[in-house]
């Protein structure tokens, strides 16, 4: 899910990002006047946490008052449930969603459901290693796929999409 990238008030970086090619995204478009925050969601380690992913952006010359941290959410879901505060605190009518290839259609229905009334752009992060034609002949990307399939249909049957 990838639509024609325009402006808006708020990237959202979801966790997850261990190579912080999600963050590197977020910081091309803060630079490019895409947005005027970067909104990071998420704790735990390193690309996993708001706060190690908001310091490479910062190393990426994005500066404080463009970020904004959550640093609660463990899950997809709560990314953007407990990111919602802070984009009505900010005024947020506009949002660029950034999770990988492989979880931007999640992102974007939890998006969807949670945020009703904010327009919705998808700019997922890609990995050099995925190829739309034939990822079912690599196993990892075999994987990753079938995974996500799993977690949308967990997601569908608790109500979360």
């Amino acid at each position: 899910m990838t639509d024609h990238l325009a402006t808006a008030d708020a990237v959202l970086v979801f966790s997850g990002d261990v190579d912080y090619a999600r963050t590197l995204e977020a910081a091309r478009l803060y630079h490019a006047g895409y947005v005027r925050y970067l909104a990071f969601s998420g704790r735990g380690g390193p690309g996993d946490s708001a706060q190690s992913m908001a310091q490479v952006a910062e190393q990426h010359g994005v500066p404080p008052q463009g970020i904004l941290m959550e640093k609660r959410a463990t899950s997809t879901y709560e990314n953007v449930l407990f990111v919602r505060p802070l984009l009505a605190q900010h005024r947020v009518r506009r949002l660029i969603l950034i999770a990988s290839w492989y979880q931007q259609r999640r992102a974007y229905l939890v998006a969807r459901h949670l945020l009703p009334g904010i327009v919705l752009i998808n700019d997922p992060a890609w990995a050099p290693y995925w190829r739309p034609h034939g990822w079912w002949r690599d196993a990892m990307t075999r994987h990753i796929v079938l995974d996500e399939y799993v977690k949308l249909a967990g997601y569908l049957m608790l109500g979360r999409l």
